[in-house]
């Protein structure tokens, strides 16, 4: 007996071409990945279309965590799911921030901006690493961010000179920031950069060693113009760190000049003070600190709620920008450790302690079994680690969701789980 064929309306078709070739790009997480990172690069730009980007990288972020937990949750019956011991931190973490969100002076700031942060935990370290489960994805990863890096600084360039009046404003008030939407976040961009130039600097083709050489001097004329003091003191970090492994001539040569630098600046204190008036000459820092010290001598334990700095230096920032309009000032403390502790208190910072002291052991113990590409791409994450995060002794940006460069520093931390399989399973003995 023959069934009769069943006839498929166009509606049918449509509908199964569109799921099919949706969840086929959703596959693709190198490519999803390097959008969702074109969008929060956007998203702190001065282009018409940030605020779009601003929507858009939330709404990709959460399809694309959805559709691969699924894919993830079909291996977990064969045990073939990448886990980690930093899961525990990680989760204790989390769940002490949506405890303290019922604490805030603002729940629903709290409480979504806690979502967020789990949702991006959960894309960092567990999603990429169980994607990234071949060395050839990792470095086909890190060419494609090189080259996202090679267009962000020549197209910041570029239109700085075609369109001056919109993308070099710079006076004794106002800072160069380019095509982004101030001097700090082009500096920490240019941070990030660095580590793209070194690792195709040591491992790319003629052509890459050009362009690498080429885009650090671009880096070097952001740092000058931005006077962008953490960024360069975070881009010094990661240099002399790399150097010290593979060039190190090199390493001994910049800490020579570093020794310099600073004693000259020891020497020459007007240079401190030019610096300063240079970088930002309203910085209102100690009034900020002393904000913070305040407001978390209110709640020692528990701090005002994670996210709610924004609320906390609104009426500070209102007061200041009344007496100077053209004062270009962020609404966070300037210290990443600072505004920690007066968002979630004593018991956030001690909760959070633990997840950097993790992946400082775990990056430690890579460089033990980590040999070639990944020996490289494991030094250049040992030296982001180490400027980030004195970068943030300056910044605010660790832990703010919407910041591109810590997306992009949770990223390669996740990475290192994947780093780790690769390494163990190269390492393993074949049997015959």
């Amino acid at each position: 007996m023959i069934l009769p064929a069943l006839k498929k309306t166009r509606l049918d078709i449509l509908k199964h071409f569109i799921v099919f070739h949706v969840v086929y790009l959703l596959e693709r997480i190198e490519l999803f990945y390097l959008f969702l990172v074109i969008s929060f690069f956007f998203a702190q730009t001065k282009f018409p279309f940030a605020e779009a980007f601003t929507v858009i990288k939330w709404g990709v972020l959460l399809a694309f965590v959805a559709v691969h937990l699924i894919t993830i949750g079909l291996r977990i019956k064969d045990k073939d799911v990448i886990t980690s011991k930093i899961f525990w931190p990680l989760g204790i973490f989390i769940f002490y921030l949506f405890i303290n969100s019922l604490l805030s002076i603002n729940i629903v700031v709290s409480i979504s901006r806690t979502l967020i942060l789990l949702v991006s935990f959960v894309l960092w370290f567990f999603i990429l690493p169980n994607y990234f489960r071949k060395k050839e994805q990792i470095l086909k990863l890190f060419n494609y961010l090189f080259y996202f890096f090679a267009v962000v600084l020549v197209l910041n360039i570029a239109l700085t000179i075609l369109v001056p009046s919109v993308f070099f404003r710079i006076g004794i008030y106002i800072r160069y920031a380019g095509i982004t939407e101030n001097a700090n976040t082009l500096g920490m961009y240019s941070v990030a950069s660095v580590i793209f130039i070194l690792y195709k600097f040591k491992t790319g083709s003629g052509f890459e060693k050009v362009l690498s050489v080429l885009m650090f001097l671009l880096v070097l004329i952001n740092f000058i113009l931005t006077v962008s003091r953490s960024s360069m003191l975070a881009a010094f970090v990661i240099i002399i760190i790399f150097t010290y492994y593979y060039y190190r001539k090199l390493f001994y040569t910049g800490i020579v000049l570093g020794a310099m630098a600073i004693g000259i600046l020891f020497m020459f204190p007007i240079l401190l003070d030019l610096l300063r008036l240079a970088s930002n000459p309203l910085s209102y820092r100690e009034q900020l600190f002393e904000l913070a010290i305040l407001k978390w001598k209110e709640d020692i334990f528990f701090g005002q709620g994670y996210g709610t700095t924004l609320i906390i230096t609104s009426k500070l920032f209102t007061l200041l920008q009344k007496g100077f309009n053209l004062l270009i000032v962020g609404k966070h403390f300037g210290n990443m450790f600072i505004e920690l502790l007066c968002e979630t208190g004593i018991i956030g910072v001690a909760l959070f302690l633990p997840i950097i002291g993790m992946l400082y052991k775990q990056q430690k113990e890579l460089n033990k079994i980590v040999s070639g590409d990944l020996k490289i791409l494991t030094v250049l994450y040992k030296g982001l680690f180490f400027g980030f995060l004195i970068q943030n002794l300056f910044e605010s940006a660790l832990l703010a969701p919407g910041n591109g460069v810590a997306f992009l520093f949770w990223s390669f931390s996740g990475l290192l789980l994947s780093i780790k399989y690769i390494s163990l399973v190269e390492n393993k003995p074949k049997t015959v």
